[in-house]
């Protein structure tokens, strides 16, 4: 008498049918995994403002005027400039990096 072992679909199922019931399962749980994963919310970017730059935010206006060093007329020039792409070009984007770099207070801050 020969017995054979049990599997999910009963005596005498064939090995071939037991690799499909595992491929089958094998696949639910990745279907079932991705769904789970699809469901929850994603997550969220958050950005931390140092106390500094709290205090400077909450100054009234009127005492930040003028801390830059530019006039109201340059700061006109660089808007207009900003708006129409001039520092878009590489070679402005070059130039800016360039003097950003050899600021002293910037090599400081490093």
């Amino acid at each position: 008498m020969t017995i054979n072992p049990a599997s999910p679909r009963g005596p005498g199922s064939s090995p071939e049918a037991n690799r499909l019931d595992v491929a089958r399962q094998t696949r639910d749980q990745a279907e079932a995994r991705q769904a789970e994963l699809e469901t929850k919310a994603p997550a969220k970017d958050t950005a931390e403002v140092s106390g500094e730059a709290k205090a400077l935010a909450d100054r009234p206006a009127v005492a930040r005027k003028g801390e830059s060093g530019l006039s109201a007329e340059r700061l006109k020039q660089i808007s207009a400039r900003v708006a129409d792409g001039h520092y878009d070009r590489p070679e402005v984007i070059d130039k800016v990096a360039r003097g950003i770099l050899g600021d002293p207070d910037f090599r400081r801050s490093s």
